[in-house]
């Protein structure tokens, strides 16, 4: 056995270096970012409303006392991007605002629709009644409250995820440069490519060769893109070696989580018998063929086709999920893993509950 320096070197020498590539933000989504990614703007670029409402100068309330309102005449209503420009504003003056408007000098700010008082009437009105002092600056959302200029919003090495995404469409960022899969592992995601990961079975070493040998065969008769991921190393691994081996399809004995799951990202189905068939490949919208039965008892997604060791049978189960029969599925399906949110249903619930009505004595149940 070799020490663990020794290791250490031998993993440090073989790190593997992944070309780049630019590609629209809007596709990047679980790929890794190669470079750092910085906002182009202040986001908002101005200081702009924060809700419906009118925008008054808060100078201008400082004189309300109790039953004393003061009438703001209304000049005219801004929505987002509309020229914000006013000229000789007079004392006592508002305009109306749509979230998002832009708020310029003497407007400083905003009094929500939902406490307006329209005078002389809401359908027709020419001013509103103010009849308390308002906060300098309130509902405003300042200019670079989002994202400041040439704030980091992407670190080199990142796994790209969906609010990243909804950033750089929001700063107008529409090419990244991420790490290049295709090259490094010749293929073609334009064209189909099968991701085949299929374990050994303890209760099955006596045929695991042939087993997953229909497996292969299945996917060469197709004559579709292939890379093979070894499955894991209990009795019966190195029958499953030799045959890859004699296959020439390309193989990888292991590779790095985010390098992995960019593969089954992009892939256009993963084969085999390994848990990532029953939990990421239907989190990841992909269609997988599980073979055998490694996972017998399992909560199944409708994206996953189950068969046996049959060639002709697993042929037939990949070429379903190639022509999209599945797939289509897939995109509507809602997880059986929930949606995220479990621990705020758990509080919700914990709220509810009169803890002086719980009984503290122990009672069994067996």
């Amino acid at each position: 056995m070799i020490t663990y320096k020794k290791a250490l070197e031998i993993l440090k020498k073989g790190k593997i270096k992944l070309k780049n590539e630019k590609i629209l933000s809007k596709n990047a989504s679980l790929r890794i970012s190669a470079e750092n990614i910085y906002s182009p703007e202040n986001y908002p670029s101005s200081d702009n409303t924060a809700f419906d409402g009118f925008a008054v100068n808060s100078k201008d309330t400082n004189q309300i006392k109790n039953n004393n309102p003061i009438k703001f005449r209304i000049l005219k209503t801004l929505a987002a991007g509309d020229d914000p420009s006013i000229k000789n504003v007079q004392k006592f003056s508002t305009i109306e605002v749509m979230t998002g408007a832009i708020v310029q000098k003497p407007f400083n700010s905003i009094i929500p629709i939902e406490q307006i008082q329209f005078y002389p009437n809401k359908s027709k009105p020419k001013y509103i009644i103010v009849d308390k002092k308002i906060k300098k600056n309130d509902y405003i959302r300042f200019a670079g409250s989002d994202f400041k200029k040439g704030e980091k919003i992407l670190n080199k090495g990142d796994i790209i995820k969906p609010q990243h995404i909804l950033a750089l469409k929001t700063l107008g960022v529409k090419k990244i440069s991420v790490k290049k899969l295709e090259k490094e592992f010749k293929l073609d995601f334009d064209l189909p490519v099968v991701l085949l990961i299929q374990h050994t079975v303890t209760s099955e070493i006596d045929k695991i060769d042939k087993y997953f040998l229909e497996t292969v065969n299945a996917i060469k008769e197709l004559n579709v893109q292939c890379l093979i991921i070894s499955g894991n190393s209990d009795a019966g691994s190195k029958k499953i070696s030799a045959v890859i081996k004699k296959s020439k399809i390309q193989n990888h004995s292991s590779l790095p989580f985010d390098k992995y799951i960019n593969l089954l990202r992009n892939c256009s189905v993963l084969v085999g018998n390994s848990s990532s068939g029953i939990m990421e490949a239907p989190f990841l919208h992909k269609p997988s063929v599980n073979i055998g039965a490694r996972q017998n008892g399992r909560l199944k997604s409708t994206s996953i086709i189950n068969v046996d060791y049959n060639k002709n049978r697993i042929k037939r189960a990949i070429k379903k999920a190639l022509k999209n029969k599945k797939t289509k599925n897939t995109k509507k399906q809602r997880s059986l893993y929930g949606d995220g949110n479990s621990s705020k249903k758990i509080v919700k619930l914990l709220e509810k509950i009169d803890l002086n009505k719980i009984p503290i004595q122990k009672k069994l149940t067996y």
